[in-house]
């Protein structure tokens, strides 16, 4: 089969295109088949696809640059984002997220809902303002410090690891933080209630583990000014508050972070008697390590050490 006018020819089975230029061929026949066509191809091909390739690279690595949002922070941003509306103007989720050039913080103009079953926290997102509600419900974070500095509307953080809410920012409406680790809620202040109740502000703080129902007296009464976080924790490991549940230490935990020798003893001068009686309460498979913390405390009132092994050891025998 033959076309005379045309630049393909079939003999035999086999196809045949006129090279346009005979000179500038690499064949000395003046017609290349399919198949020298395409190994000459391939290797024209997978050049341009590696150019492309680094291009695309290059243009991510331009991006980070530029506002400082790693590829894999900005594809979280892009799928927890939400669509919402700004001057009768939808906004899409990759244009709902900004970096403020004077904070350096990632300010969002609607909702931030995490992306379904994400469980590896914010990759180092530092959040600035939220517009509406932020949500990270068991998104995998360890401390309210990595939550935005303001929140428009509700905060949803449950079945996260938090053991305290230090570091929080200021939420405008509901704090939900349960199923979490609670030990206090810390870090929430007179301002950053505003005008609501603990029990108004922070709901469901009795589902975490721990505390329960404990947690939003014991800010009130903090709040107030009739007792301090030290204090708090003092009576949670000595027992008279009781736990819930203790899935992963947080006596010790708290042993370990908020009891340190310069805040227990700045606690047991205030009133040394009151002190060696609570620290008397503490259950023996603690008392190795609050000696530890005791050691340390500077100036330590004499014969107190001595004075809080009495009267857990009486104790201990139910005198």
């Amino acid at each position: 089969m033959s076309r005379e006018n045309g630049r393909q020819h079939y003999t035999e089975g086999k196809e045949y295109i006129e090279h346009p230029v005979d000179f500038m061929s690499p064949f000395r026949t003046g017609v290349v088949t399919t198949t020298e066509r395409r190994e000459f191809a391939t290797p024209v091909f997978l050049f341009e696809y590696i150019g492309n390739m680094i291009y695309l690279q290059t243009y991510k690595m331009f991006e980070s640059m530029q506002d400082g949002v790693t590829p894999e922070q900005r594809a979280l941003l892009n799928a927890s984002c939400q669509y919402y509306q700004k001057n009768n103007k939808g906004v899409q989720p990759k244009d709902a997220w900004w970096v403020d050039p004077a904070t350096g913080l990632v300010n969002v103009g609607g909702n931030f809902i995490i992306k379904d079953k994400w469980t590896e926290g914010l990759l180092g997102i530092k959040f600035g303002k939220i517009g509406g509600y932020f949500n990270v419900n068991g998104a995998g974070l360890e401390s309210a410090s990595e939550l935005p500095r303001e929140i428009g509307t509700h905060l949803n953080a449950g079945g996260n690891k938090f053991r305290t809410l230090e570091g929080i920012g200021y939420v405008k409406k509901s704090i939900s933080v349960e199923n979490n680790l609670l030990v206090s809620l810390e870090g929430l202040t007179k301002e950053l209630l505003s005008s609501f109740q603990p029990h108004s502000k922070i709901a469901m703080a009795d589902r975490n583990p721990v505390r329960s129902g404990f947690l939003r007296d014991d800010l009130d009464e903090v709040l107030r000014g009739w007792a301090t976080w030290t204090g708090v924790y003092l009576s949670i490991i000595a027992g008279d508050y009781t736990i819930k549940k203790d899935p992963d230490g947080s006596i010790e935990w708290i042993l370990k972070n908020k009891l340190s020798p310069e805040v227990l003893g700045a606690e047991i001068k205030k009133d040394p008697a009151k002190l060696a009686i609570e620290l008397a309460k503490v259950p023996r498979k603690h008392r190795k390590e609050l000696n530890d913390i005791l050691d340390q405390v500077k100036d330590l009132p004499p014969g107190f050490k001595d004075d809080t092994s009495l009267v857990a050891d009486l104790s201990d025998i139910g005198l």
